[in-house]
């Protein structure tokens, strides 16, 4: 992966500035076809809960930026 080298320093630096936890994405040709090849059909009717669960958390309680992004 071309930007793996990117990704890493971005999340070096994210816990350098207080990151809790930083989650990356990664999906490639490979891992996508494999779902279209082997997961049962009602897998394509499921999100991952756990990202869209905190992104509703995070808004509902107003969520403001950290201030190493505010500009």
């Amino acid at each position: 992966m071309q930007a793996l080298p990117l990704v890493r320093l971005i999340t070096k630096h994210a816990y350098i500035a207080g990151a809790g936890l930083v989650t990356t994405f990664y999906s490639d040709e490979e891992t996508t076809l494999a779902r279209y090849a082997h997961a049962p059909d009602e897998s394509f009717d499921k999100a991952s809960g756990w990202l869209y669960d905190g992104m509703a958390k995070a808004f509902g309680r107003q969520y403001r930026p950290s201030r190493h992004f505010r500009r």
